[in-house]
């Protein structure tokens, strides 16, 4: 490969020639926290704030949930440190391990994450993003074996770090903090309009509000009586599936979406004598179990008319008989507070909650009258819906444009001089 002029070959790749070379413990100093002990009650609830590693999520971290008494503090091997710190999740089967994250406060932490302390001859903010952006690095290098593989202190102090001039480090930063302030605005604009959203829902689907030009009373209807249930795909093994012109809504499509997402069906060999249920356009779908009651029955609408299209085996369906019933009125109202509620009380299970199909079936629940009032409820819901999709989609879009300018900026393909 031809190096292009004013960049140099190093051991971590092309790299512009002003650009230094240098591991974590030759530019600063590493440091882990401690967990006073919980069995202890005066060790909890002070005024010094103690980060735990599921925070890292946080990213910038401006405040943390955990507060210790100075006696807690004393106890413990913990450090306090001061803000602009870089924060590092050493262990975790999850997402924790190897995630950055960045005090604006000073804290101590749980001994789950090391802090890489801020030093003048650096910018933190440029190492936080470049560390950030060597996630899947830091988890490979994550030492051990299976599941729970971890960082240690001498792991993170032998990673090895380019470094600009440290102006260009300050210029690096301060355009990714601009972008990262961009996505933080649109989530909690996103976040704003869901509130509104789900307080539009605890009135519309319980009568509380009425629409303008709606006045017919409610009216209590049995699931089981105006509608029936009926399975997933039954009888296949690995090999059918990923192939064949049948298609099946998976079960993280019923998760994830009140309405199907009619772009993510996926393949299945299913032949025409073989008496699986199709499913059809106005049907619903819920999840039969989970880890917990909270999360069984999630409900999902197919809108559309789709041939050949069939459930997973781990969700059933739903068919609705009474014509005077909207499908996707009753997605909404299964998603809402109320129907949360009613489907975690029919949750059985002890480690793993069911969905009783029979139970479900014996549920009451109160409607709309007209099925016209239904879809004029259906309708302000879902322009609800679309305006939280488009900001979702921009938020998506800057965070795709991030990612493009730390693979460029934090590599030296494009100078901030």
């Amino acid at each position: 490969m031809e190096i292009p002029k004013g960049y140099k070959q190093s051991k971590i790749g092309i790299l512009p020639e002003d650009w230094d070379i240098k591991t974590i413990s030759q530019i600063t100093t590493v440091v882990t926290g401690a967990t006073p002990s919980t069995d202890v009650k005066e060790y909890w609830g002070g005024n010094i704030p103690w980060m735990a590693s599921g925070e890292l999520n946080l990213k910038i971290v401006k405040s943390v949930q955990g507060r210790i008494t100075k006696a807690g503090y004393n106890s413990a091997s913990t450090h306090m440190i001061p803000p602009y710190c870089v924060l590092i999740g050493l262990a975790g089967q999850g997402k924790t391990r190897g995630t950055a994250a960045y005090n604006i406060i000073p804290l101590c932490t749980n001994q789950s994450i090391a802090s890489i302390l801020p030093q003048n001859d650096f910018c933190s903010k440029y190492l936080y993003y470049y560390l950030d952006s060597q996630y899947e690095y830091l988890r490979a290098l994550s030492s051990g074996d299976g599941g729970r593989g971890g960082l240690n202190l001498k792991l993170i102090n032998n990673i090895t770090i380019p470094f600009p001039p440290i102006e260009e480090q300050k210029r690096i930063a301060a355009a990714l903090t601009d972008v990262d302030e961009l996505i933080a605005a649109l989530n909690q604009k996103i976040e704003k309009k869901r509130q509104i959203k789900e307080g539009a829902m605890q009135q519309l689907l319980t009568g509380k509000t009425r629409l303008p030009g709606f006045t017919e009373p409610w009216r209590d209807v049995q699931v089981g009586k105006i509608g029936y249930t009926y399975s997933g795909i039954t009888g296949k093994s690995k090999k059918d599936f990923g192939q064949g012109d049948a298609q099946y809504i998976t079960f993280l499509n019923v998760l994830n979406n009140p309405v199907i997402n009619t772009a993510i069906f996926e393949r299945v060999n299913i032949s025409p004598n073989e008496g699986q249920n199709a499913v059809q356009k106005d049907d619903l779908f819920f999840n039969t179990s989970s880890e917990t009651p909270e999360e069984v029955g999630i409900c999902s609408v197919l809108n559309e008319d789709i041939a050949d299209l069939y459930l997973n085996s781990f969700c059933f369906g739903y068919r609705l008989t009474d014509t005077n019933v909207f499908g996707h009125y009753l997605a909404y109202f299964w998603r809402s507070k109320q129907g949360r509620y009613t489907m975690t009380k029919l949750a059985q299970g002890a480690t793993r909650y069911n969905l009783s199909k029979a139970y479900f079936n014996r549920v009451i629940i109160t409607v709309p009258q007209t099925k016209k009032e239904q879809i004029a409820i259906v309708e302000v819901l879902s322009d609800m819906d679309e305006e939280i999709r488009q900001l979702e989609e921009k938020r998506d879009k800057y965070t795709l444009v991030k990612q493009g300018m730390m693979q460029e900026l934090l590599t030296g393909k494009i100078r901030l001089n």
